[in-house]
């Protein structure tokens, strides 16, 4: 299963139907008429009918995940505004009536913003538990936001107040991505959106005929759909939520790349090092026995290396360390770690994930690895590893 999802809907035909939905989508789901009665343990998503916006406090305060998405099933009777939920800390607001797809999709969205953040929190943890200070904050300039317009209406987001809005022609927004970092593109387009468009979702990784409807733009790269009646309010906070997430990828992004620091670096291959697994494995556990999560630990030593040393010698044997290093790192989720435990032993740190899931990918990296070819001086070389869960 990929996530325990609650649902909170008084509505039963709609509740059922949601849930299974979500069942079929390989989630795990629970469902119930009210608040009261919901059971909050281990639960990684919330949909939420009209409720007042203050009882996403009262959720937020069962669950055990600071980052677990609520998500409001938007119904027609709705007394409050959906700018209202967005400022009570919703992840996202959706219609109710709208097509199961999109509810899907939409939930998707936010649980991998949520594992992002989840996944910031839990490295910056690591940072303080080794006696690192944070990051300082810098001053932050006004959001730029480029509209492409692919219709002749005036798009709802020329009009923000605390953004700078720029307009783009298609043909000019090749151009204008290699001048400059495009932070947040709003493409305006109708529902029979021209094929064109498709690339800026898909990234030309997928066909554009498997696009059967809009709402398939949100699996495919869109990071939000909007309706030209959308309030000004509204937009600013979806706008507001995908710029956080953009800020938080990058510091994910910047903490694979630099690491925290010499201290916890492995010189030769810049992974991490044994005194930094220790520290986030330790972290691992505490979070998985709070939350009832599981970590697994994938123990890798390379085969007759003391051999390989001895025959071509150590400036081999740190390219036979180097590959095996790159080739773990490599083959591994972003939420993963590799880190070189020592000498040729490396440990694959995994959180959330099955003993049986664990295990395959033992086998994967030891084939991968098996493949590994270096040049010597006399002959190519040939590693290989055992691995253990």
């Amino acid at each position: 299963m990929s996530g325990k999802i609650l649902i909170i809907d008084p509505n039963a035909h709609r509740r059922s139907a949601v849930c299974q939905a979500i069942q079929n989508s390989l989630y795990s789901c629970i469902s119930t008429k009210n608040i009261e009665t919901a059971d909050y343990s281990g639960v990684e998503g919330v949909l939420l009918s009209t409720h007042a916006p203050d009882t996403l406090n009262t959720i937020r305060a069962q669950l055990h995940d600071a980052n677990c998405p609520i998500l409001i099933l938007y119904t027609s009777n709705a007394v409050h505004d959906r700018a209202d939920y967005f400022r009570a800390g919703a992840a996202d607001v959706v219609e109710a009536t709208c097509d199961l797809r999109e509810i899907l999709s939409r939930l998707r969205s936010a649980m991998r913003r949520a594992t992002a953040a989840r996944e910031v929190a839990l490295r910056s943890g690591t940072t303080r538990a080794l006696g690192f200070a944070e990051a300082s904050s810098t001053f932050a300039a006004k959001q730029m936001i480029h509209v492409l317009q692919m219709t002749g209406r005036t798009p709802p987001a020329a009009a923000l107040p605390n953004f700078a809005v720029h307009s783009v022609v298609f043909d000019d927004l090749g151009a204008l991505g290699e001048r400059q970092a495009l932070k947040c593109l709003i493409i305006d387009v109708d529902r029979d959106a021209p094929r064109r468009v498709i690339p800026l979702f898909l990234d030309l990784r997928a066909d554009p005929d498997i696009l059967e409807h809009i709402r398939d733009a949100l699996d495919c790269g869109a990071d939000d759909i909007v309706g030209t009646d959308i309030s000004n309010p509204q937009l600013t906070h979806r706008i507001q939520i995908h710029q956080d997430h953009l800020r938080t990828n990058a510091i994910l992004r910047e903490s694979s790349i630099i690491g925290l620091n010499a201290a916890v670096t492995d010189p030769l291959t810049g992974l991490y090092n044994r005194r930094y697994a220790k520290s986030h494995i330790n972290l691992l556990l505490e979070d998985a026995r709070s939350n009832g999560g599981s970590v697994s630990a994938l123990m890798v030593d390379i085969d007759h290396f003391k051999s390989i040393n001895d025959a071509h010698g150590h400036f081999v044997g740190d390219q036979v360390i180097c590959s095996v290093a790159h080739t773990l790192k490599s083959a591994i989720r972003a939420s993963d770690l590799v880190a070189r435990f020592g000498g040729e032993e490396f440990v694959v740190i995994l959180p959330n994930i099955s003993p049986k899931d664990a295990n395959t990918l033992a086998q994967r990296l030891r084939r991968k690895v098996s493949e590994i070819t270096t040049d010597a001086p006399q002959s190519p070389l040939q590693s290989a590893s055992e691995s253990a869960v």
